[in-house]
């Protein structure tokens, strides 16, 4: 299954507004409420209460990101992409959450990039650089670890770990569904 993100809803979305399917709206972006059926984000999460498939990623300066060593913290883990308009839409929302577990004590948050394309920045420190954000980061070339291990299906997506390792709560995009929402639902495994 590969993953979507609203670009390529887009297209489908035109072609069937053509075709009298979709009221012209919808085509347009202007998509019901997130969690609504004509949401087309992932409503449930596969792997959700299970213990997190083990990670080992390379890092922007070769260093290495595992699982093993995020353990005894809480892990926030975002899979995204500048290939992915929505994962740069995002970036401001990921930059802040990113900063919200740096204060925590035992806290940590991870971005996983994926796919190996860069967009118009061609790297990720340069799109650091241009845009201010910052936050840890690591490097899925294909995007199959993602796809397939982790069983992601639209980007961004963030997931909480708790300590032992296993995945509490997850959330696609956060410009979308709110970071204070996402926040609020894994802080108790902040404390």
């Amino acid at each position: 299954m590969s993953a979507l993100t609203r670009r390529h809803l887009g297209a489908g979305f035109a072609a069937l507004t053509a075709l009298g399917t979709i009221p012209s709206a919808l085509a347009e972006g202007r998509a019901s409420a997130p969690g609504t059926p004509l949401d087309p984000r992932p409503q449930t999460y596969a792997l959700l209460n299970q213990a997190a498939p083990m990670f080992d990623f390379p890092g922007p300066h070769g260093e290495r990101r595992r699982l093993q060593d995020y353990r005894g913290q809480v892990l926030i883990l975002c899979f995204w992409g500048l290939w992915c308009p929505d994962s740069v839409a995002d970036g401001a929302n990921a930059h802040r959450l990113a900063q919200a577990a740096e204060r925590h004590n035992g806290v940590a948050f991870l971005g996983v990039h994926t796919r190996g394309r860069f967009g118009r920045w061609g790297g990720v420190l340069r799109y650091f650089e241009e845009t201010g954000f910052s936050f840890p980061v690591a490097f899925d070339e294909g995007r199959d670890f993602a796809r397939d291990i982790y069983r992601i299906a639209w980007f961004p997506t963030y997931l909480a770990i708790d300590r032992a390792g296993v995945i509490r709560a997850w959330r696609t995009d956060l410009e979308t569904q709110g970071a204070q929402a996402f926040l609020a639902q894994t802080r108790p495994l902040w404390t």
